[in-house]
């Protein structure tokens, strides 16, 4: 992860949703689930409960994020409208 945050190139990703949890769970705060990925890695973490009421179950999400081909640290996430 530090390599992706130092030498990784800012993207964009687009995600379907699968479920938002409102959470205060100091691990993972308002978890965002995402379809399609390995289980361990499908959750965003640590974004606003606002961000997270706005996503349906089946909507998109684009994470910008800055990685390499090893893995990305999310910086943002916003809904696709």
């Amino acid at each position: 992860m530090i390599g992706a945050t130092i030498a990784g190139a800012e993207t964009e990703v687009t995600f379907t949703v699968t479920k938002f949890e409102r959470s205060v769970d100091r691990k993972c705060r308002n978890p965002i689930t995402l379809d399609d990925l390995p289980l361990m890695f499908d959750k965003l973490c640590g974004f606003s409960e606002e961000l997270g009421r706005s996503l349906e179950s089946g909507g998109q999400v684009v994470v910008i994020a800055k990685g390499t081909g090893m893995g990305v640290f999310a910086k943002s996430a916003r809904r696709v409208e």
